[in-house]
């Protein structure tokens, strides 16, 4: 196995904004051009466009676009990730033809050509994964061809809602994995956390295959991006002949605002990608199941402080705080689980709506004390002033 600590940094760099007074962002992330934007077009990029990019494997370097609305017509771009530092212009890697006003589903965009202004001359599909960004744009020069790259942002700018560019990001894996797989060290298994605290350290791991008949040994790259932070740290790992072995990046979290980020592990031709979200705030989330009645699953939760997975039924929504807890987990150390299992008062003798709800640890006890203190002690946690929860409609098969 092997282990990488660092100390992530935020790289802070001023940044120009996108239409001379709105920042156009991607997945948390700043993408910028320097522009000028009339008021009548500034109105039109305000218009209701909304786009819907799904992960998905291509072996031809087509990408589709689930739908995409363009309420005055325009262009869906594909970014690749240099959009999350900055490059709005060099991230564009491809443009749909010139679709009129409304909903187009399905829409089939060729990367690494027909982009005006961009050199592809070199540039192919990469092998592994990536995460690419879907954009619509407006058609503002009247030539329906798309000129954003030529003109340097003048013409055909994004659409924007809340003065941010209109943005869907998907994970987008190139190739044929059996063919990937002879050609180098393959990540796979990509293992961390969706959530982090501030301060903390987060551990990522991946599996390294390598299915050559010969020892292989490469660069192993780790990346955390997004606003500003871009973060890479280097590894050279051998894996010996048909065999596979497992790296570990320790990252601190020391610094980092709070955010959500793309990270992944990357080797020559291979990667895996995901996004992790640095936060001080409880997430918990728990879905429509069937149950034996006496246990229920939650999908996901995170205690930054520790604490409890509580179950209330569903008189917590007719104002019944204590009364309502039906069952707690154990305690939970600070951290991100899945899958967390919580035993029942009683089986349930009906369907019901549960809710899922995160509690602190007040008493330093490690026993959930919130319904015998009549909601003194082990409080929920909240956000805004409200607990952090999530409902759930629960089936007795």
């Amino acid at each position: 196995m092997n282990v990488r600590r660092l100390a992530v940094i935020a790289v802070v760099g001023a940044l120009v904004l996108w239409g001379g007074a709105t920042a156009a962002t991607a997945s948390h992330a700043t993408a910028t051009t320097d522009t000028t934007v009339d008021a009548t077009t500034a109105t039109v990029q305000e218009a209701n466009a909304t786009v819907a990019f799904d992960d998905q494997t291509v072996e031809d370097g087509t990408v589709t676009v689930r739908n995409v609305t363009l309420p005055e017509g325009g262009y869906v771009t594909i970014h690749d990730d240099t959009l999350f530092e900055g490059d709005a212009l060099g991230s564009v890697v491809g443009v749909s033809e010139y679709l009129d006003a409304g909903t187009h589903e399905n829409v089939t965009v060729t990367l690494y050509e027909g982009v005006s202004g961009a050199d592809f001359e070199n540039a192919t599909p990469p092998n592994g994964s990536e995460v690419l960004v879907a954009m619509p744009h407006l058609e503002t020069g009247d030539d329906e061809t798309y000129d954003f790259v030529a003109t340097n942002g003048s013409e055909d700018g994004p659409y924007t809602t809340g003065g941010q560019a209109v943005v869907d990001s998907a994970k987008v894996t190139f190739g044929d994995a059996e063919e990937t797989r002879t050609r180098g060290i393959v990540v796979s298994n990509l293992v961390a956390p969706n959530y982090a605290a501030p301060n903390s350290t987060v551990t990522v791991e991946a599996t390294l295959v390598n299915e050559d008949p010969a020892e292989r040994t490469e660069d192993v790259a780790f990346r955390l991006e997004g606003g500003s932070v871009d973060v890479v740290v280097h590894e050279r790992v051998t894996v010996p002949a048909n065999n596979e072995t497992t790296v570990t990046f320790e990252v601190d979290t020391t610094g980092v605002p709070t955010d959500e980020y793309i990270h992944g592990v990357t080797t020559y031709n291979s990667s895996e990608f995901a996004t992790i979200t640095v936060t001080e705030n409880a997430q918990v989330d728990i879905d429509e199941q069937e149950t034996n009645g006496s246990t229920v699953t939650v999908d996901e939760a995170y205690l930054p402080e520790g604490g409890y997975v509580t179950i209330h039924d569903s008189s917590l929504l007719d104002g019944e705080v204590t009364g309502s807890v039906v069952g707690v987990s154990e305690y939970l150390e600070p951290g991100h689980y899945e899958n967390v299992e919580v035993t029942l008062d009683e089986a349930m003798a009906e369907d019901d709506t549960l809710i899922a709800m995160p509690h602190l640890e007040t008493t330093d006890d490690e026993t959930y004390d919130f319904v015998d203190s009549e909601g003194e002690d082990d409080g929920p946690y909240v956000t805004n002033g409200q607990p952090v929860t999530d409902a759930a409609n629960v089936t007795v098969a």
